[in-house]
């Protein structure tokens, strides 16, 4: 709303941003990425905006999802791919969650340190999170660009891109894997599918055919 370049702020916390990925991750993908892109563009690269899905203020986001940890993990895979600055809420990432609920407030959890070790929710959170540093000044400052996909495909993929850069990503919501097929500029392009430590390489026509798993 104007708050980040006119001078009255240089850093605040993006409130609706759990709602849009809510959205996504309920299956309306076009309308909360078309909200993303509008988002980025408004966005610009001397101000800091952190995004974040819980807080100690509202119920936690895992407990707004009726306890869906494959929906969690998309929407963190959203947080940290989007422009901004990822704000995790404490015990977030082992899958903590409670009801805003006073007086009991079960969002005010103390964090499970015992919950730590073979954590499958950390183990997402830590893959994610790697991939943003490695590409920090794409997912911070770059441009965000829809490629593929939609609410029916219950999958999306979608571009960032910065100085020459591009590092792609696909999210999938659907119960099942998806198949999909990239077309590439080069038969002999090779894709790493960071996630799954998995690389393709193109067939003769210039395609690479992709699996986008849900956890």
């Amino acid at each position: 709303l104007g708050y980040l370049d006119t001078g009255m702020m240089d850093s605040l916390l993006d409130f609706e941003f759990k709602n849009t990925a809510k959205s996504f991750v309920n299956g309306q993908l076009k309308a909360a990425n078309d909200a993303l892109i509008s988002r980025n563009e408004k966005v610009d690269n001397t101000a800091t905006f952190g995004q974040f899905l819980g807080s100690h203020d509202e119920d936690g986001f895992l407990y707004s999802l009726a306890g869906d940890e494959g929906k969690l993990k998309v929407a963190a895979s959203l947080q940290a791919t989007a422009k901004g600055q990822p704000v995790i809420y404490y015990g977030e990432e082992l899958g903590q969650s409670g009801a805003n609920n006073y007086p009991q407030y079960d969002n005010r959890y103390d964090f499970a340190w015992d919950q730590v070790e073979n954590n499958d929710i950390l183990e997402h959170y830590t893959k994610i999170l790697n991939f943003r540093s490695e590409h920090s000044k794409v997912f911070a400052k770059g441009e965000r660009t829809f490629v593929g996909g939609s609410d029916k495909d219950k999958f999306l993929l979608f571009s960032r891109d910065f100085n020459g850069q591009s590092v792609y990503v696909g999210l999938n919501v659907a119960e099942d894997t998806k198949d999909v097929t990239l077309t590439v500029d080069s038969a002999d392009a090779v894709v790493t599918d960071y996630y799954s430590g998995e690389v393709y390489e193109a067939n003769d026509a210039g395609e690479i055919s992709n699996s986008i798993r849900v956890e």
